[in-house]
């Protein structure tokens, strides 16, 4: 029998255990790593937002949004028009069209066997860009006596 163990100090600790493990399962190489901060944005109500959660890792880690620390559901019917997708970059958040009431801090978890990242960014939601007026029609200057 080959014993594994050269040094006795380490080999009876959590740590020598650890790193067997890791060894044989072949966990060496996982990591998880945050790309790029979430921005924050700042929109008119209707528009499209788009918030990015720039987290990688090996393994690919999963990924889990939160709105002011509620966690997002797309089945819920709170979160209509809201969209979830995952890329090779991390996972995107879509919102259909904004509502004032979308205004909040979004965060980002991404878990994986290597660790917890997250990330947070602020979305607000003004009112529309010209209030009470849907679609405007907007003329020259010249034409208005």
């Amino acid at each position: 029998m080959v014993s594994l163990c050269v040094n006795k100090l380490i080999c009876g600790s959590s740590f020598y255990l650890l790193y067997l493990t890791s060894i044989l399962l072949g966990f060496r190489g996982d990591y998880i790593h945050l790309e790029r901060p979430m921005n924050n944005e700042t929109l008119y109500a209707g528009d499209r937002a788009i918030l990015r959660c720039r987290i990688t890792g090996r393994p690919k880690p999963r990924y889990t949004w939160y709105k002011n620390d509620v966690r997002i559901s797309v089945s819920d019917r709170r979160y209509k028009g809201f969209s979830i997708r995952e890329y090779e970059w991390g996972s995107k958040l879509t919102i259909k069209k904004v509502e004032t009431t979308d205004t909040g801090y979004y965060t980002c978890e991404a878990d994986s066997r290597a660790g917890t990242l997250s990330t947070t960014g602020i979305l607000y939601v003004r009112l529309g860009r010209y209030p009470g007026i849907e679609n405007p029609i907007l003329l020259p200057l010249s034409l208005i006596h």
